[in-house]
């Protein structure tokens, strides 16, 4: 996982472009698929036109589809580590949050992409069957 951001509040336009052009865009490489949930903001074309300059392409979570995202494939095992980190400050939070996203290994993330039916060798890594819930060597539970 790369670019993690902690954001106080909802997610507005602004504050995605933002995430977006200071964040994330450094740190992809030319190849790279950028997963985006099917909100407002992702879809704005300067986002999408910074992203694709950058040299990498975007693909959308179906709607309606939580067991076929790999984020909320991944969320059970850091919402699981956040309760035993027990931490009760929003900077020990925000602290605990980024140590335990650099514990996701890139064949860990591989998998929950593999378990949502996400077929890499595909140009817009669109799903390609029903998501596989059944939990693996990765799933943190």
């Amino acid at each position: 996982m790369i670019a993690p951001c902690v954001l106080y509040g909802s997610l507005k336009r602004d504050a995605f472009e933002t995430y977006v052009e200071q964040m994330q865009v450094p740190e992809q490489r030319p190849g790279d698929v950028i997963l985006l949930d099917n909100l407002p903001s992702p879809k704005n074309p300067r986002i999408r036109d910074r992203i694709h300059a950058a040299g990498a392409e975007i693909a959308f979570v179906p709607p309606q589809t939580p067991d076929g995202n790999p984020i909320e494939l991944a969320f059970p095992g850091l919402k699981a580590l956040l309760r035993k980190a027990a931490e009760n400050t929003v900077e020990g939070l925000r602290d605990a949050i980024g140590h335990i996203l650099g514990t996701f290994s890139p064949a860990e993330c591989h998998n929950y992409f593999k378990a949502a039916r996400y077929d890499s060798g595909r140009s817009n890594c669109a799903p390609s069957g029903p998501p596989d819930v059944t939990p693996g060597p990765f799933d943190r539970r």
